[in-house]
């Protein structure tokens, strides 16, 4: 019996808007979660674990099963090269290559207490268990360079949190440096995004502080391994510590930034790419009975804005002069449930290269809605 559990990338890539770099398909491969068993009923399974995968090279349905040795229960990084082969992939605990072959100094990724050891210890079962914390950025002058930038968490007494952002610097086989403090404050887990700046030569990655409204803007410029923060204080606190209750994304243009949580609801802002600074703060509060959590997305066109709980999907249209008024409902959950794993809710939203929109479905799950 397989159980494959269906975790949508938490790498959040704007290509549409960034010129000759949309050629090039390094989010073209998406590994999701594992197979619980580690070896099939007829002995075909190749490695340790089985992934189910979605990969858009192909014109015959994107689904397949891939042999990755990793166990994705949470926290996910993925990245392909510019023809569209998978090439890095972490889950937080180490770096491997795309064959699921653990890199040179790849191990011990997080490895700054004892949170690592209690997850990570075994690389062929472990896995950092939190979603929506980290995301992994080609360098767009060399192939052979990446970034894979994730939360840390700590213990402060009994209290579980995130106390950084960290760096992990990839180049060809080997991590070359890892675990390196980008950002050190009590972060928000789960509001990470990231977008090209506006050479295109580097990237912005936007975390939120828990306490005191700070935001950070991290400009990422990879040929120069260099980092810049810029520091706001925009916009209202999140509501929920949860990972898996709130979201944020960036237009496909980059130039508006928007988060969710049940409280708040939808927040605006306007991004300069230049400067890394937020303006421009709205607050969009929906006269609907719901939680407004889990999953949100932007339909390719830049147009619509998608947010779900467990059992809708609502369409808000940006181009609307009253965007409040714009809500409406697109989608409502069948009831689906599976005899083994439960309810199939929505949960995570992404949107793929081909346009469409793919949303995981909630806690271990074998199916994905689209």
């Amino acid at each position: 019996m397989k159980i494959a559990y269906l975790l949508i990338s938490t790498s959040v890539f704007l290509f549409s808007a960034l010129g000759s770099f949309a050629q090039y398909k390094y989010d073209y491969v998406w590994p999701l979660g594992y197979d619980r068993n580690y070896l099939d009923p007829n002995g075909e399974l190749e490695g340790p674990v089985e992934n189910p995968s979605l990969n858009f090279n192909t014109d015959n349905g994107v689904f397949q099963i891939d042999s990755l040795y990793s166990i994705f229960d949470g926290t996910h990084g993925s990245l392909c090269d510019r023809q569209g082969r998978l090439q890095y992939i972490s889950n937080g605990c180490d770096i491997r290559d795309g064959e699921g072959q653990i890199l040179k100094n790849g191990r011990f990724i997080n490895n700054t207490n004892s949170i690592y050891w209690r997850h990570c210890s075994d690389p062929e079962t472990g896995s950092y268990p939190w979603s929506n914390i980290s995301t992994m950025l080609p360098d767009p002058t060399d192939d052979e360079h990446a970034a894979f930038f994730c939360q840390t968490y700590t213990y402060a007494g009994n209290y579980l949190h995130i106390n950084q952002l960290s760096y992990n610097e990839i180049r060809g086989d080997s991590v070359i440096q890892k675990n390196v403090p980008v950002v050190q404050d009590t972060l928000f887990p789960g509001w990470i995004a990231s977008v090209k700046t506006a050479d295109t030569l580097g990237w912005w990655i936007i975390q939120h502080a828990e306490e005191m409204n700070n935001i950070y803007a991290v400009k990422y410029i990879p040929y120069l391994d260099s980092f810049e923060v810029v520091t706001q204080r925009i916009g209202f606190l999140p509501a929920l510590s949860n990972a898996l209750d709130c979201d944020a994304v960036f237009s496909p243009d980059g130039k508006q930034y928007y988060t969710m949580d049940p409280l708040n609801h939808l927040q605006i802002y306007d991004f300069d790419r230049s400067t890394g600074r937020l303006s421009n703060h709205r607050n969009i509060r929906f006269d609907i009975d719901t939680l407004f959590e889990s999953g949100m997305a932007i339909s390719g066109s830049g147009q619509y804005l998608y947010l779900n709980d467990y059992n809708e999907i609502y369409q808000v249209d940006l181009w609307a002069d009253d965007l409040a008024a714009s809500i409406q409902q697109v989608g409502e959950h069948d009831g689906t449930v599976d005899p083994r794993l439960g309810f199939q809710n929505f949960r995570q939203q992404e949107l793929g290269p081909d346009c469409r929109i793919y949303i995981s479905a909630n806690g271990s799950s074998d199916h994905i809605h689209v």
